[in-house]
């Protein structure tokens, strides 16, 4: 069984349970005094972000999750540079798109 479990909450955060390790885009690790369950924000209304707050009540954020599978590795997908994750085109062309 793995070791770090995460759970897609409808309507909510992620929950992060067990092993955590937590870093920001320079590597530095965000301070989690120990804690072994964590929430990370989904809304983007958290001002404690990446940490969930509850802001998702107030904001009224809906969002049912159904189980599905990650994409394959094909010609509709692509990566970005210096990234091991793969997107799905469309989601790289919007990211390019909004920031120029």
């Amino acid at each position: 069984m793995p070791s770090t479990k995460i759970i897609v909450r409808n309507d909510g955060p992620l929950r992060v349970e067990g092993e955590i390790e937590l870093v920001d885009m320079q590597g530095q690790p965000y301070g989690l005094a120990g804690r072994t369950a964590i929430a990370l924000c989904r809304c983007g209304h958290s001002a404690n972000k990446p940490f969930c707050d509850g802001s998702h009540k107030a904001a009224g954020f809906q969002d049912q999750q159904q189980l599905g599978s990650f994409p394959t590795k094909t010609s509709s997908l692509t990566t970005l540079p210096g990234n091991d994750f793969w997107f799905a085109s469309k989601l790289c062309e919007q990211l390019t798109a909004s920031s120029k």
